[in-house]
């Protein structure tokens, strides 16, 4: 999990460090060594009360990063309840399924890697 709160806010690469127009939070980089080709970038939303189906793909990395809300997320049976900004990254073959537990829609960004196969999701 990649924990909004815990990351530090620095000025972006190409501005001045004193006096920065844009400051960043990286949520991902190159050092999680995600290899393989963008499949989807997708904006989705998680109504109310309602989770979605456990699945897994078969050869795709997904990124989730939650605009706003706190869903509750379980992946391979380890639950744990995400906040405005955070990120997870799910890995190839592991089961998950996300649960909002409250009564507002929860917007979230979807990247998915895809390593070849086209991101298969097989039902759980």
């Amino acid at each position: 999990m990649i924990k909004f709160q815990n990351i530090q806010e620095v000025p972006a690469s190409h501005e001045d460090a004193k006096d920065p127009a844009v400051i960043k939070r990286v949520l991902i980089d190159v050092k999680s060594h995600l290899q393989g080709a963008i499949q989807m970038i997708n904006w989705a939303i998680l109504f109310p009360r309602k989770a979605f189906q456990a699945h897994y793909h078969e050869d795709m990395y997904e990124i989730y990063v939650i605009i706003k809300g706190s869903p509750v997320i379980s992946i391979d049976n380890k639950k744990t309840t995400l906040y405005d900004g955070d990120a997870v990254i799910i890995e190839p073959k592991e089961v998950h399924e996300m649960y909002n537990p409250t009564d507002h829609p929860i917007p979230y960004i979807v990247i998915g890697i895809s390593g070849g196969n086209q991101g298969k999701s097989v039902n759980v």
